[in-house]
């Protein structure tokens, strides 16, 4: 005991101190790492949270060749990892789940698939390079779901799926100071009656967009009627870097309304193209350094399309309009200051009750 210590014992005090001090600093790294969860559960009313700071970490199944899977309904599941090269894999099946995923760092992995109804699956992610698969799967009637994506950071790439489902809603964003984000989002065949919003910088008016640097691409397909699509990018902050915008929408049914707004001081190129009827288009495009270019090819009867572009350079649009008898309604403004703005139209109109066609150029 330290009170029985004499003096003389006193080096040997200091020697143990001193061992026990280097025993300590072997046994605890810096930084956590390669540490493993491995999940298999069947069962209800589950609640589960798992924290992970370090790199190099790993939730997935046993032989980490998959994701860890989870059965039940009524879950509630929280995983969050902070650090750089961590992987996250989550496979579930279920109803009425609420599964979210918290990531701060580089390099990171995140994939949560999905199986059922009224599940909410949301990710939330702050760093560069990170990858994010959302997936609401292709089993049970798969309806009454839930996606929400929020990407900060630059170098994102993003893949949303809600596949053979109605009703279900996908949310996702990437910003703040984002460059070269990817976002590719699918509806599956049969999904009806689901809300997709697509933002990148934001506005629209969600706002942020502090200094977006630009550079996104969104990609969708859409297979199925009356969904509501709305995709938003924009870089109206930016004060250098990045480059020009790529938007483009594949859509194939009915009573579909897409909304494709691109603003900001670069270029912006959007593409929609609709195998269906009855469907409604409103495509914005304004920027004042770049060009805006438009390319919409709607293939059916009874659509309505509305194109503006505005900016001080150059706006051209290719618009191809092929029904067999319905008619279609197509209105084109152009408010180009400094340079010219063009257009080409092919339409095929053989409905009795005649198709509308309205040109607008203020340059």
């Amino acid at each position: 005991k330290l009170k029985n210590m004499k003096p003389s014992d006193t080096p040997l005090l200091v020697v143990g101190y001193m061992l026990l001090g280097m025993m300590l600093l072997l046994g605890m790294p810096a930084k956590a790492q390669d540490n493993e969860v491995f999940i298999d559960q069947t069962g209800n009313n589950l609640e589960l949270s798992i924290l992970q700071s370090g790199y190099a970490n790993k939730i997935k199944n046993l032989t980490l060749s998959a994701d860890a899977s989870l059965w039940g309904a009524s879950t509630t599941l929280k995983l969050q990892q902070i650090g750089n090269n961590n992987d996250i894999g989550m496979w579930t099946s279920g109803s009425n789940q609420n599964i979210r995923g918290y990531i701060s760092g580089n390099y990171n992995d995140l994939f949560f698939d999905n199986h059922g109804d009224n599940n909410q699956l949301q990710a939330d992610i702050v760093g560069d390079y990170n990858y994010a698969w959302l997936e609401a799967g292709a089993s049970n009637n798969h309806t009454g779901n839930q996606i929400q994506l929020w990407q900060d950071g630059d170098n994102h790439y993003a893949y949303l799926e809600a596949l053979n489902g109605s009703n279900n809603q996908i949310d996702a964003y990437m910003g703040n100071g984002q460059e070269d984000g990817y976002i590719k989002v699918i509806i599956g065949a049969g999904g009806s009656s689901n809300n997709v919003k697509v933002w990148q910088g934001k506005h629209e008016d969600g706002t942020l967009d502090n200094d977006e640097l630009g550079s996104h691409e969104a990609y969708w397909f859409v297979y199925g009627d009356s969904n509501t699509l709305a995709s938003y990018q924009t870089d109206t902050n930016r004060s250098s870097g990045g480059s020009d915008h790529h938007l483009a929408n594949y859509i194939t049914g009915d009573s579909n309304t897409v909304t494709h707004v691109q603003r900001g001081k670069l270029g912006h190129d959007g593409f929609i193209e609709i195998d269906g009827n009855n469907n409604t288009v409103d495509l914005t495009q304004r920027g004042g350094l770049n060009s805006k270019w438009a390319d919409i090819v709607l293939d059916g009867n009874g659509h309505t399309v509305d194109v503006l572009q505005r900016g001080s350079q150059i706006g051209s649009a290719a618009i191809d309009l092929t029904n067999n008898g319905g008619s279609y309604n197509f209105t084109l403004s152009q408010d180009i200051s400094t340079t010219t703005a063009s257009y080409s139209i092919t339409g095929i109109c053989v409905s009795a009750n005649g198709c509308t066609i309205s040109i607008n150029q203020d340059n």
